[in-house]
């Protein structure tokens, strides 16, 4: 799977790489490295359990640092769901704690190196060189995770990064560097998935300009998929999709109109639309779509066999349908069916819109934007980034041909290719400035791969393969099923509880845990019907102590059979035994927010609170 490798741009490390070793070095060489190992140290790892009590500023950015252990350390053992759980945690600490300049400084001061010497230092070298670069080790596959890595943990992954670099940028130190391959490593994640309608909106709300304009073709790309996708063996539907994908291409080529492959991929998106119309009997209508097709895309085979065979069918079509008007004028019953109408008033219409789209302006604007794209495409890939303004199209159109002219001289080395270039640009004000050693690096390469093609494709001088617009390429998504979880991939319920997500959950937790409390101290009188209870005290006394279902549900029973009245003497006994039994399963479950969990402690906190109102 393409994952698009991240990187984040980096001169001289102050900490280690990321890697599988990170942390299993007893003494890893690196002195601020051992300083920080040594501050995660002292963090305090049951922080709920002390959650009244007030921390030093270092302890806070000891847990932020223990934090990340966690995450690191699951996630090296392919234990993706509990790695999640703890980057998540980490991303909330961190957020919490990103503007808290005091205790940044007061950790700084701590470690005592000249590499961190305040706050905002060490707050850039553990977002940086910590936190980011261990996400891009495991995105990158440079740290195998012992897992086969799911698209939604890649999109995940994604997210997390574009969360932390959102941090950095309110510092004024934005990575921005990063964005673009990030970008295009959420797309591939989602559209590995299946996720069309989200890679679309997330590259349609791009605001950046120069990403927007870079990412344009991935856009138009996605588009088309999502419409072949939608595609079937209803004509009529088909072409109402491709009419509307046309549309949305139309809008991203006047958006970036120096994108050859957006129009390209506009260009077979009316090559299909042709396909459809002459399925739906609408030959007249096909001929001009595949006529733009042409025009948007002339390496595209496909249209010019269309084209042609669309030609053939109106002739046939007319031709035909002329012998079926001298048939019904012989025979005035006859009368041409609804299909038949439709045929004979598309051979009525025959070649007229084409030849009205071939003497139209749109026809010139087509092949003249083409061109320009065209042109624009090479300067581009001869400028270099970053880009220069943009010349003008005559500029653009000048230096084409002076490619050209040298593409095909008889000088070879590539200093000769560039004196050639260097001695144009002299002799003419239209050559835009651009490297004479890129040019000539350039056609060097397309001569090679001219050469290579020589004996079977052999090239014409006023096209030598200077950038022959290639023909979109349509990749099949690859559909990866999630990976089984790793046996003991969740997190405890110390941590859990211990977390600051899931908030919901973790206060019935806690209601659950006070009602415990509550029925160790009150108890309800309620008499019962006498079967149903005996049967459950004789339940519960002949379980073993540990056997916390049987008792528990042998306790529902008894305290939920209790008409009003006089009191059960036993009751209290049940009850103890009760809470007894719900605090030992409540310590072993792992997520009591799960549907089966929250639905015993629901049942349990009523059956206490009926103890307290009695």
């Amino acid at each position: 799977m393409d994952k698009c490798f991240l990187e984040r741009p980096c001169g001289q490390r102050t900490l280690p790489l990321p890697s599988a070793e990170l942390f299993r070095d007893a003494v890893n060489g690196n002195p601020t490295w051992d300083a920080l190992c040594t501050l995660e140290k002292n963090a305090v790892d049951d922080g709920w359990l002390v959650l009244r009590r007030r921390r030093a500023g270092e302890l806070h950015i000891a847990a932020l640092l223990r934090l990340h252990r966690k995450a690191f350390e699951a996630e090296c053992a392919g234990r993706v769901e509990t790695a999640a759980f703890f980057w998540d945690e980490l991303l909330r600490r961190l957020r919490k704690e990103w503007s808290r300049n005091a205790h940044w400084e007061t950790a700084a001061r701590m470690l005592e190196r000249p590499e961190v010497l305040d706050g905002a230092a060490l707050r850039a070298l553990l977002t940086d060189e910590l936190f980011l670069d261990s996400m891009f080790a495991f995105v990158n596959g440079r740290i195998d995770n012992c897992s086969v890595t799911t698209n939604e943990h890649l999109s995940w992954q994604g997210t997390w990064i574009e969360a932390v670099l959102t941090l950095r940028k309110t510092c004024g130190g934005d990575p921005g560097v990063i964005r673009l391959p990030l970008i295009k490593f959420q797309i591939n994640a989602l559209m590995n998935a299946g996720g069309y309608n989200e890679a679309i909106h997330r590259l349609r709300n791009v605001t950046d300009p120069k990403m927007k304009e870079v990412l344009s073709e991935r856009l138009a790309s996605l588009e088309l998929e999502r419409a072949c996708k939608r595609l079937n063996d209803d004509a009529t539907k088909n072409i109402t999709t491709l009419r509307q994908v046309i549309t949305e291409l139309e809008i991203i080529v006047k958006a970036h109109p120096d994108r050859l492959p957006i129009q390209e991929i506009l260009g077979q998106a009316y090559h299909l639309l042709s396909v459809q119309l002459a399925n739906d009997d609408a030959c007249a209508q096909a001929l001009v779509a595949s006529q733009k097709a042409m025009f948007l895309c002339p390496a595209l085979s496909e249209a010019d066999e269309a084209f042609n065979q669309l030609v053939e069918r109106m002739q046939q079509l007319q031709s035909n349908i002329d012998d079926v008007m001298k048939e019904l004028k012989r025979d005035e019953g006859k009368q041409l069916s609804e299909a038949g109408k439709k045929l004979f008033n598309d051979a009525k219409t025959g070649f007229g819109p084409l030849e009205a789209f071939r003497q139209s302006t749109e026809a010139a604007a087509l092949s003249d934007r083409w061109i320009v794209a065209r042109d624009a495409g090479l300067w581009r890939e001869l400028a270099g980034e970053p880009l220069p303004t943009r010349p003008t199209n005559d500029a653009l159109a000048a230096l084409r041909e002076a490619v050209i002219t040298i593409f095909s001289s008889e000088a070879s080395a590539e200093s000769e290719l560039a004196q050639a270039f260097d001695d144009m640009k002299a002799a003419s004000s239209d050559l835009p400035a651009v490297d004479a050693r890129r040019v000539a690096s350039f056609i060097v390469q397309r001569r090679r791969e001219s050469g290579e093609q020589a004996d079977s494709d052999a090239q014409s001088e006023d096209t030598p393969a200077v950038n022959a617009p290639a023909e979109p390429d349509f990749v099949p998504t690859l559909m990866i099923p999630p990976a089984s979880p790793v046996s003991g991939d969740r997190v405890s319920f110390r941590e859990w509880f211990a977390g600051s997500g899931d908030t919901g959950a973790r206060s019935l937790a806690v209601a659950a845990a006070l009602s415990v409390v509550v029925a160790g101290v009150f108890s309800a009188i309620e008499i019962p019907a006498h079967q149903t209870r005996d049967e459950a005290v004789m339940q519960i006394t002949s379980a073993s102590s540990t056997d916390y279902d049987s008792i528990i549900e042998a306790s529902e029973r008894f305290l939920q059979a209790s008409p009003f009245g006089i009191g059960d003497p036993r009751e209290a006994s049940v009850r103890n035994a009760y809470a007894n039994a719900f605090l030992g399963w409540f310590t072993t479950v792992e997520n009591p927010g799960e549907p089966q969990a929250a639905a015993r402690i629901d049942t349990y906190r009523k059956l206490a609170s009926q103890g307290e109102q009695s």
